[in-house]
């Protein structure tokens, strides 16, 4: 239930600035391309459950703030989990390969620097953790 108007920046924006920086090493806004808007829900992968755990704490029937939406939050545990699982599953998808990255899923290094998923070359880092 992500307002539809918040972009890929935006949301990454809220979920840093409430202790989430550097916390996860994927994250994925779906779009709708006709109306440039979210669908409404968005992919994170944390590095530990327990970080998931407080992640759903802190923003389980909360409202992002937006000038124009109600929307409450409803944070759930995806059917995939893990970093590579995630790459895997993106990696030769149609919006991985599109022009615009701000649509593209994104890798997260430890130091939380983005990487788009279609820069990574061979099968991704097998542990688990973005590259350093």
């Amino acid at each position: 239930n992500i307002p539809t108007k918040f972009t890929q920046s935006t949301l990454l924006e809220v979920i840093n600035t409430h202790g989430f920086s550097c916390t996860y090493d994927f994250f994925y806004l779906p779009i709708d391309f006709r109306s440039e808007k979210n669908l409404g829900y968005a992919f994170v992968n944390f590095n530990t459950p327990q970080l998931a755990q407080a992640f759903k704490r802190d923003f389980h029937h909360k409202k992002l703030k937006s000038l124009t939406s109600r929307k409450v939050l409803e944070i759930t545990y995806a059917r995939l989990q893990g970093l590579q699982a995630n790459i895997d599953l993106f990696r030769s998808s149609a919006v991985t390969s599109m022009a615009l990255p701000q649509y593209k899923p994104l890798v997260f290094t430890k130091a939380g620097v983005p990487v788009p998923i279609s820069s990574l070359v061979g099968g991704g880092n097998r542990q688990g953790n973005a590259a350093p």
